[in-house]
């Protein structure tokens, strides 16, 4: 499984509406959303990111971030919200996993965050267990649902210096991961996602794709290094237009619109970074050649 993490946009309402509204939340306050309850979670602002959680292109989940305005002094609070039919699947530990990382790497400031969760919720414990989050505490019969009954609040939370030791740990040693076949994205050229975000959020992307008589256009805030490791590929940027053969690395210019044209065929490798939000250009745009 590779997720992947997209921002959610002001344009995206009708898809947050839908998405909370198509669900069932046992464990939040309301287990069923009207489209106008729906339409009120904050999803942006000066204080709260929100970002989907997508495999294959498809929404798995939602997952946000609150009080990022006070970062210094408090600890903002994070939301999970999978979607049904893909919980008990491991996507809950890969977008808590990623999102830690990410929040603490854009974030130099921040030195702890906090989530809380219903006493009864036990897979969402799991989840911050494996994700080496810490319980602090239990607030009895803190947690109000609608209906009227209560439950008991539990508190967890992850230190910037507990999150960095758990990044280390795990990367001593060599690991072995199994390889993604080359998948089809709807309106994305075909590619796969060689080290999955999941695993190093706050690290380079690296990223197998292919064109086939297409032409790709997007955009990233960082310099993005172009390996061809078969074919043809020309890359416009900047009105500057290069050609690689196989072997040939080219480097597109952070903030620049990039053009990647094969007309016949070219496998490419991709490395940028460090992962953000804004990593992956929600305005990419692929094109048949000839059409």
């Amino acid at each position: 499984m590779t997720l992947t993490f997209d921002p959610v946009l002001s344009h995206h309402a009708p898809e947050v509406v839908e998405f909370l509204t198509s669900n069932e939340w046992p464990f939040h306050g309301s287990p069923r959303l009207t489209a106008e309850t729906a339409a009120s979670v904050a999803v942006g602002g000066d204080d709260v990111a929100a970002f989907w959680v997508r495999e294959d292109g498809r929404t798995v989940g939602l997952v946000r971030a609150f009080d990022l305005d006070d970062v210094v002094e408090g600890s903002p609070l994070v939301d999970l919200r999978i979607a049904a039919a893909d919980r008990g699947r491991g996507v809950g530990t890969g977008a808590l996993t990623w999102l830690t990382g990410h929040l603490f790497a854009n974030f130099p400031a921040m030195h702890r965050i906090e989530a809380t969760t219903r006493g009864d919720n036990v897979a969402m414990q799991q989840v911050f267990e494996r994700c080496g989050w810490r319980q602090e505490g239990r607030m009895v019969e803190a947690w109000r649902q609608a209906d009227g009954t209560r439950h008991d609040a539990l508190t967890y939370a992850i230190l910037r210096r507990e999150s960095s030791t758990r990044s280390d740990r795990s990367s001593q040693g060599p690991r072995v991961y199994d390889a993604e076949p080359m998948r089809p994205r709807p309106g994305r050229p075909n590619g796969r996602v060689i080290v999955p975000t999941e695993h190093d959020p706050p690290g380079p992307a690296f990223f197998e794709w292919e064109l086939r008589a297409q032409e790709w256009s997007d955009e990233h805030p960082h310099d993005e290094w172009v390996y061809v490791l078969e074919g043809e590929l020309h890359v416009e940027a900047d009105g500057v237009g290069v050609v690689g053969t196989t072997g040939v690395l080219i480097r597109v210019p952070a903030g620049s619109r990039g053009t990647y044209r094969a007309p016949v065929h070219a496998r490419i490798l991709s490395v940028y970074g460090p992962r953000s939000s804004l990593a992956v250009d929600p305005h990419g745009v692929l094109r048949v050649l000839g059409s």
